[in-house]
């Protein structure tokens, strides 16, 4: 009811993004040019497609061949605004409610990348050139055509059709399924092993032809939020927990943690980036006591904003079993293909 409702608005945001489109499509709207190879990676709908995941591949990929990386977002959700490095490739500067959390994650598992988020994209570029970026990896940015990309990658979510979502605010589509021709590379990701890119292709006919790599989610590590201890995710096996989180697909994350063989004791879900409050601590620790749960688990963005929060940090986190989950993608198909993508707009070395 509530997506009929709100399909005629669906149809004015679409033709609004479609207008938008064609205004850079004809120049009337610019792309700047910055001085280093650009690599975006975006995806087509609101919320989790798997996309920070193939970031930090990227990152990890780029690092590995001794490239200086700066990574690029708007950050959404921190309380500041214009450009912030929330790393400058040797420390951490900020945390999540300056610099957002996706943003810090990032920055937390690689030190020796540069981080900084800022609306306008170019801008944050040139800033990363003062701290001897070599290459720029812009992070949900497919809709953001304000900067030039030598290499823009599409994240789709392969358990769902993509012809069958509807635009925002009715459904999750950012722009019409034309935009999908502006990729020059599409990662399928999540959705069972066995769908294979043979099963996938014809979902994007007649936008694309182009190279196609599929990536599967997964799940190694149990981290203990409040220490950082590790654990294999083997350890969940059996446990009653009460999963929690605040992220663009909370569904996707309640599956992940019924995989792991865990009982689910309960389920509280917060609006993506939500910022959570006392009140917010002592709702949980309520269903944590009435589910009768022996640990709850979360995702990692949400683990980072809470500690953001000394209170939340030290008398939550710290005190009670709290985990989360790092997800990370493994490339079954056409990692090759990716790694030549991104090798081939590299500067050579001198």
């Amino acid at each position: 009811m509530r997506r009929f409702a709100l399909s005629p608005l669906g149809g004015l945001y679409n033709a609004v993004t479609f207008f938008r489109n064609k205004a850079f499509d004809v120049g009337l709207l610019k792309t700047e040019r910055v001085p280093y190879p650009v690599i975006a990676v975006g995806n087509l709908t609101a919320g989790g497609t798997g996309k920070t995941p193939l970031v930090e591949y990227i990152v990890a990929f780029l690092l590995r061949r001794g490239k200086k990386v700066a990574v690029l977002s708007r950050g959404y959700g921190r309380l500041s605004r214009g450009p912030v490095v929330v790393s400058d490739g040797r420390s951490l500067l900020v945390d999540a409610a300056e610099g957002g959390d996706e943003a810090v994650q990032v920055a937390r598992k690689f030190p020796g990348a540069v981080v900084i988020v800022s609306e306008r994209r170019a801008v944050g570029a040139l800033k990363a050139g003062e701290f001897g970026a070599e290459v720029i990896v812009l992070d949900d940015a497919f809709q953001h055509r304000y900067i030039h990309r030598d290499c823009n990658i599409l994240v789709i979510d392969a358990a769902k059709d993509i012809r069958r979502e509807l635009p925002l605010p009715a459904g999750r589509r950012r722009e019409p399924l034309a935009g999908i021709r502006r990729a020059d590379l599409i990662v399928w990701a999540g959705g069972g092993a066995g769908v294979k890119l043979e099963d996938l292709a014809h979902l994007v006919e007649p936008y694309f032809s182009g190279p196609m790599v599929r990536a599967l989610v997964e799940v190694h590590r149990l981290v203990r939020a409040g220490s950082g201890e590790a654990e294999g995710v083997n350890e969940l096996a059996a446990q009653r927990v009460l999963a929690f989180s605040g992220i663009g697909n909370p569904g996707r994350f309640a599956e992940t943690v019924a995989g792991t063989g865990a009982e689910l004791a309960g389920w509280v879900t917060f609006q993506d980036h939500h910022r959570y409050t006392e009140e917010d601590i002592q709702g949980l620790l309520e269903t944590f006591r009435t589910s009768r749960a022996e640990m709850m688990v979360t995702t990692e963005k949400d683990a980072v904003r809470m500690m953001a929060d000394r209170e939340i940090r030290e008398n939550f986190l710290a005190r009670f079993p709290v985990w989360f989950l790092p997800i990370q993608i493994r490339l079954s198909a056409g990692e090759e293909v990716l790694h030549r993508m991104i090798e081939g707009v590299l500067p050579a070395r001198t």
